[in-house]
């Protein structure tokens, strides 16, 4: 292996230069090079594609989703931001029902709406009043709380006899039977009363 030595210190600093440019695995110069770049190409990237916002950084599709809920929630034409929807059954004073939708939003808030877009407030009490202030209540029967439809299942014993049960709102059981027995859905498609009778769902 050859050696070569540097006649004077303007000899040493034109080696240096030389071995900077040289590439070889591990030259602190083209490192430091191909982070320079990334970490400005990073930059650019960044400032074109987000934004800065109280509590961190988000990108612009965040910003558009944020913007997007907040006119939903005043126009239920967008349902891009809603967590779910669910019928409601309202009466009014002469008996007549009608059905609006509960829709809940992604940002928890929520409104009540009907299919032909007139919008409801909830008066707390129960009850309430459309755009034009017709005053409604929530309809409470058999099939039916605070205006939600109560879940039933229809199910049959061995011995070929059919039972409809209902779900409850209060009480030991979650579904009950005309007659007021209690049931329990053992999650398998089989159910068993509070006697100990056991029943199979029928699709």
């Amino acid at each position: 292996m050859a050696v070569g030595y540097a006649k004077d210190a303007d000899d040493i600093s034109d080696v240096r230069k030389f071995v900077e440019y040289i590439s070889y695995p591990g030259n602190p110069s083209l490192t430091r090079e191909a982070e320079e770049n990334a970490a400005g190409n990073s930059d650019k990237s960044e400032s074109g594609t987000s934004s800065k916002k109280s509590g961190g950084e988000t990108n612009s599709s965040d910003s558009d989703t944020e913007e997007n809920a907040s006119a939903s929630s005043s126009d239920s034409s967008d349902d891009s931001d809603i967590r779910t929807t669910s019928p409601m059954t309202l009466v009014d004073s002469e008996g007549n029902t009608i059905e609006i939708n509960y829709i809940l939003h992604k940002d928890y808030s929520y409104e009540y709406r009907g299919d032909d877009g007139m919008e409801y407030t909830d008066n707390g009490d129960e009850t309430y009043t459309d755009e034009n202030g017709n005053t409604y209540t929530a309809l409470n029967d058999d099939t039916h709380h605070l205006g939600h439809t109560l879940e039933q299942h229809d199910l049959q014993d061995a011995g070929g006899n059919t039972v409809t049960v209902t779900e409850t709102t209060n009480g030991d059981y979650y579904f009950r039977d005309d007659n007021g027995t209690g049931f329990t859905d053992n999650g398998d498609g089989t159910w068993s009363d509070e006697n100990g009778s056991s029943y199979t769902e029928m699709n």
